[in-house]
């Protein structure tokens, strides 16, 4: 009995974490506006006020140094958009020193990391903020993350602007509130037995829902020919939604997969890394360990800019499932980011399906961004914690997931025109 209710604790600890995960990702660029700033000397004081641009530049000076030993895609970026970003930090101090008000600075913050082209990286917004806080309660092993939001600074910055913009809702009504309505689509083809799903999002608190609605196509469906899951658009959110619950209810037996995180190591980020890894971060092997492992398609950098990596085993079980045997095929596109991506990844790795459409938009394989409060400012500055490698070593932001059938991926309401969807109908005609 007390084994039971551990595992249900444990649970309910992994779902609280991903639940911030895909609040930081799906909420990073929303926030209540005109706010102030915050006090630089007297933590003490309870109202923002007007930085100084010497305080601008010592913000940005700090902002650079933790990317500079922490961020994992700067060679990345230079390779695949040509933007040395490291190179560019006079061309970013005079941006900051033509702020002279307070949203030119947070302007200045925004274009300054954009040119790092990552989705995961940026300033969170203010409405956002306390909900985090209120989530990170729940969590035990979280507590790097709990520092950062704890700042006086950043419990100034946020909390003051967001309070006066709005009343707090009770949380209950929050998590409503974050429930996207339609999420899931579906469709049958009964002449040639194709079922088709599209799911918009990858949302924490669709979860529920969205799996009493797929659960009771799939057992209408399971003898089908073929199913079509569309996720083109979609940029992700939990990846429990499909690792722990639409995919099991697909699989007849368990599925296994690897990929590998990689750690530039810098001292900002340990906390982070040992609260993640927890028991695990005993695991962490030296960078130079890597050539072990026979990857084929490392990228150069790993060798001399990062410290550790650690190799992901995962296994998946079948729950629930339908013992669907038809040919499942996934519909991908370029806006196929974060834990979608880290679905098609998966999809194409293990034959979970066929990919049909474009190129995804990469960054899926990882872990929690790490979140960094400006000494300053108090602004929190979000970012990726590790560089993700696939099962053959290539970096799955650069690279991507390659669809197994490309054709064009763009969506029509008139199906006849939808070509990643004809392609599969038209194989089954």
């Amino acid at each position: 009995r007390f084994k039971e209710i551990r595992q249900r604790e444990v649970l309910e600890m992994k779902r609280l974490v991903s639940i911030i995960i895909a609040l930081i990702l799906l909420f990073a660029v929303t926030g209540c506006q005109g706010q102030s700033s915050i006090p630089v000397n007297d933590p003490a004081e309870t109202t923002v006020k007007q930085l100084t641009m010497k305080e601008k530049l010592s913000d940005f000076e700090s902002l650079y140094k933790v990317l500079e030993e922490n961020y994992p895609f700067f060679d990345v970026n230079n390779r695949m958009n040509g933007v040395d970003w490291l190179a560019n930090k006079d061309k970013y101090i005079n941006m900051i020193n033509l702020a002279m008000t307070e949203q030119q600075y947070l302007d200045a913050l925004d274009t300054i990391l954009e040119d790092l082209h990552n989705g995961h990286t940026g300033i969170i917004r203010k409405d956002f903020y306390l909900l985090l806080k209120e989530t990170l309660k729940h969590v035990e092993n979280m507590p790097a993350w709990q520092v950062q939001l704890d700042k006086p600074k950043t419990v100034l910055r946020y909390s003051e602007a967001c309070n006066k913009s709005k009343k707090t809702e009770p949380a209950t009504n929050q998590t409503n509130s974050y429930i996207v309505p339609n999420n899931v689509s579906s469709g049958i083809l009964v002449d040639i037995k194709i079922a088709y799903i599209g799911i918009a999002t990858l949302n924490s608190f669709n979860i529920e829902g969205d799996m009493k609605i797929i659960a009771s196509f799939l057992d209408n469906v399971k003898d089908y020919d073929a199913l079509i899951l569309d996720i083109r658009g979609n940029g992700g959110g939990d990846s429990n939604y499909w690792s722990e619950n639409l995919v099991p209810m697909l699989i007849n037996e368990p599925v296994s997969y690897n990929t590998y995180y990689v750690y530039r190591g810098g001292s900002f980020s340990t906390e982070f890394i040992k609260n993640k890894l927890q028991k695990s971060y005993k695991d962490l092997k030296p960078i130079n360990d890597i050539e072990k492992e026979k990857l084929q398609n490392i990228p150069p950098e790993l060798l001399y800019n990062y410290k550790y990596y650690i190799k992901n085993e995962e296994l998946i079980h079948p729950k629930d499932s339908v013992k669907f045997k038809g040919k499942i095929y996934l519909l991908v596109d370029r806006r196929v980011y974060s834990s979608s991506e880290m679905f098609a990844s998966f999809a194409k790795g293990t034959g979970f399906a066929t990919l049909v459409g474009e190129t995804t938009g990469g960054d899926g394989i990882g872990q929690d961004p790490l979140i960094y409060s400006l000494p300053n400012s108090g602004y929190l500055l979000k970012f990726p914690m590790v560089m993700g490698l696939t099962a053959d070593g290539s970096c799955n932001e650069e690279h991507k997931t390659i669809p197994d059938i490309k054709v064009a991926a763009e969506r029509s309401k008139d199906i006849s025109k939808d070509a990643a969807i004809q392609y599969v109908l038209n194989l089954y005609k």
